[in-house]
């Protein structure tokens, strides 16, 4: 807990959902978290993009296996809209590269 601050914003870009870190924005409605991240993947988390969540504190922002920069980009943008509405004091960028073409686990295709 970070004395003064009610709310905090995770934005996460990965190859994989943070399941982690959804799992405790369930249970933390001072938190909200958006996530891009290619679907389905393992951890096998994130496909609704409709689940919000019990709290309606989380966006999950899946691509398609394959997805380039526009497609990211877009959900990422997705991302960012969602956590602005809830007007966070704090903003953290959880930053995941294996979406990068060259990661042999994760078919995103950015450069």
């Amino acid at each position: 807990q970070v004395k003064g601050l009610e709310r905090i914003a995770i934005l996460d870009f990965d190859g994989h959902h943070g399941n982690g870190i959804a799992a405790y924005a369930d249970e933390e409605s001072r938190v909200t978290y958006a996530s891009v991240h290619q679907a389905p993947l393992w951890p096998g988390t994130g496909d609704d993009a409709n689940d919000r969540g019990p709290l309606s504190n989380r966006l999950s922002a899946p691509v398609s296996r394959g997805a380039q920069g526009k497609e990211y980009l877009k959900r990422w943008a997705e991302c960012i809209s969602f956590t602005q509405s809830k007007n966070p004091q704090l903003v953290i960028v959880s930053a995941g590269f294996d979406a990068l073409s060259a990661d042999p686990l994760v078919q995103c295709q950015l450069k």
